[in-house]
């Protein structure tokens, strides 16, 4: 199938982070019409899943995505995992597997076993998808909820509602894929296992603004929507709840709208220091001014190894009056001064 390559490109990362919220919808809809390609990603899963690796615990860190950015816009056609070093040697297999010839590379005809006569219900999401791909997010709405009220013991159920979930969340029916995801999570766990990053991070996004009818997403998503001239919106959603999901892609919107605007050949556009920087001289509220300050102590820490400039950042966050901030201020200040083994 056309696009097979790119992505194929994009399975081996999505393993290991969230890809962009762009990337992650294409590598969904191919998925979804290509039985090649979930053939591949059944395989790499597999893989990943037999190579022990350390979970990754949140610590207010904003760092992999400005990195993604950063690399984004140096290197526009490559496209590396920032990985812990326990999870080296999981690349280097999964480079293998995804390069080399005749390591699990599957032919574009290629189908899963058991599944050369798509189910009707298969048959939808592949037309759901087309719909998808021209905007048509009404009528795709419409086949899913459709296909599985006529046939909800299907094979493909589970997908269906991942499905459903990602064109209720296009919508804007913040309720209504919640519900969809609930019910694959509740119903279809190994659909929910092996869905991607991106819909896990849609159901986070969901769970964490639920209590506030969902407030803090549609703010974020209409300032997405605008853009650069949404900065202060944003600001507004990194005040309010700073130690959130929801404030975390609000912060990393702000600086893709920052570097947008940098004039081509500054800093901004390859440092994530000077972009930060530049996201902390545009801020005016103090909450977000500390969580700026705790994810530049991280980037002097752990991009520059500068302890002393990040000492002086954590210092900011956690002085700065919001107890969450400062809660994970001082984890980080405890985490500096522990001498280098």
């Amino acid at each position: 199938m056309k696009g097979c390559r790119q992505i194929r490109g994009m399975l081996a990362a999505s393993l290991y982070e969230a890809l962009p919220e762009n990337e992650a919808d294409m590598l969904e809809r191919h998925l979804a019409v290509c039985t090649a390609c979930r053939a591949e990603q059944a395989a790499l899963r597999q893989l990943a899943e037999d190579i022990p690796a350390e979970p990754a615990v949140f610590q207010g860190d904003l760092l992999p995505a400005l990195r993604e950015q950063r690399r984004q816009a140096t290197r526009p056609r490559v496209r590396l995992a920032w990985l812990a070093p326990a999870s080296v040697f999981a690349v280097a297999a999964l480079a293998l597997v995804v390069f080399l010839p005749g390591l699990h590379q599957p032919s574009g005809n290629t189908e899963i076993t058991g599944q050369d006569t798509p189910s009707p219900l298969a048959r939808t999401l592949d037309h759901a998808a087309a719909l998808e791909t021209d905007g048509d997010l009404t009528a795709a709405r419409h086949a899913i909820e459709t296909a599985l009220a006529s046939a909800p013991e299907d094979t493909h159920a589970g997908e269906a509602w991942l499905a459903l979930a990602r064109v209720q969340y296009g919508l804007g029916h913040y309720e209504e894929a919640l519900a969809a995801y609930e019910t694959t999570r509740a119903d279809h766990p190994e659909a929910w296992r092996t869905s991607t990053p991106g819909a896990k991070l849609r159901f986070d996004l969901l769970a964490d603004t639920r209590d506030e009818g969902f407030a803090p997403l549609v703010t974020l998503e209409r300032a997405r929507r605008k853009g650069a001239g949404a900065f202060d919106e944003l600001e507004h959603i990194v005040a309010r709840r700073p130690e959130s999901m929801v404030a975390n892609e609000a912060l990393a919107t702000m600086c893709a709208a920052v570097r947008a605007s940098a004039v081509e050949g500054s800093t901004v556009e390859g440092s994530a220091v000077a972009l930060l920087e530049e996201v902390r001289e545009r801020c005016s509220d103090p909450t977000a001014l500390a969580r700026v300050d705790l994810e530049m102590g991280h980037a002097y820490w752990r991009d520059l190894d500068d302890p002393v400039r990040a000492r002086e950042h954590f210092t900011l966050a956690a002085e700065a009056g919001n107890e969450a901030l400062a809660g994970l201020a001082h984890q980080a200040l405890a985490a500096l001064e522990k001498p280098a083994r």
